[in-house]
């Protein structure tokens, strides 16, 4: 995922949307961040519909962050609609739970989850985890040499 592509977090706890954005932030994603706060609000984002049919100012994502515990509609029934639209199929979805319930992992990713990821207690926690996620999913781009010019020769008598 190239760095300037949209990150699209799907959250109901708006204490916990500002954190995520911040602990982005600090894992060194610089992608635009977008937020929903319910299941059926992240399927009208991704579809372009209602208030989220502007795509200049709601464009695509490449990357979700998706709780599982949101109003509406429940995160894995989100990813299972999201796993069943073809034109999705190179969506990274990172299901996050703050219960971390046995089981959900082993469920999010036989529903086609990308990661699973049980939201930590601490701040710094939560930064060393989205950092694990960058590198898998926005690895930076290789840093290019920058070419070594010779410098210029004067000749004797120019430029004095």
């Amino acid at each position: 995922m190239r760095n300037n592509r949209h990150v699209l977090i799907a959250d109901d706890d708006p204490d916990f949307l500002v954190l995520l954005q911040v602990a982005l932030k600090n894992a060194g994603f610089s992608n635009p961040v977008q937020t929903v706060e319910t299941g059926s609000g992240l399927v009208d984002y991704v579809e372009g519909r209602g208030e989220y049919a502007d795509r200049g100012a709601h464009p695509t994502s490449a990357l979700v962050f998706l709780d599982l515990k949101l109003p509406v509609r429940h995160g894995f029934d989100v990813l299972r609609w999201i796993r069943k639209q073809p034109e999705l199929n190179d969506l990274i979805v990172v299901i996050m739970s703050g219960f971390s319930f046995a089981n959900e992992a082993q469920v999010a990713h036989d529903l086609g989850a990308n990661a699973f990821m049980a939201k930590p207690t601490r701040f710094a926690s939560l930064v060393q985890l989205l950092q694990h996620q960058r590198e898998a999913w926005c690895p930076s781009a290789p840093v290019q040499p920058v070419p070594r010019r010779e410098p210029e020769s004067v000749e004797a008598g120019q430029g004095q």
